[in-house]
């Protein structure tokens, strides 16, 4: 992946890519330089690390995201762990006035999906008002 990172990376021209969906990361700073160089024009985005990803590796991801990706209408998170919902939170209310699509999977430590109804109304309080759809769990 790290080789398809740099080749997308290296174009000549610039690289207008709209969606991007990645499922494994090993290192950040490939991520980051991709989304350095496409962040503005990504509007359909989804993360899914695997289930043995670092939280900290987690939460880098959700900082590059929330630096570089500002026109996202599309957020896909599935896998993350609970303990970072709030970064999530944070990455949502950043690009609130494009989001139009939204579905969150978050792990617990016994790797079971998990959403308090605070959870739930702290979405509803972010979440724009043209908002269209919204999935919980896988």
């Amino acid at each position: 992946m790290l080789d398809l990172f740099n080749k997308l990376f290296f174009l000549a021209k610039p690289f207008k890519l709209k969606s991007l969906f990645i499922n494994e990361i090993l290192e950040v700073k490939p991520l980051e330089l991709l989304l350095q160089s496409i962040g503005d024009y990504l509007e359909n985005f989804g993360l899914s690390p695997l289930h043995n990803t670092s939280l900290f590796l987690q939460q880098q991801l959700l900082k590059l995201t929330t630096r570089y990706c500002k026109n996202i209408a599309f957020l896909d998170f599935c896998g993350f762990e609970s303990q970072i919902a709030n970064q999530i939170f944070n990455l949502i209310k950043n690009i609130e006035h494009n989001l139009n699509y939204l579905s969150i999977d978050l792990k617990s430590e016994n790797n079971k999906t998990e959403f308090s109804s605070i959870t739930l109304q702290y979405l509803g309080q972010i979440l724009p008002s043209k908002f269209e759809y919204l999935n919980l769990g896988k």
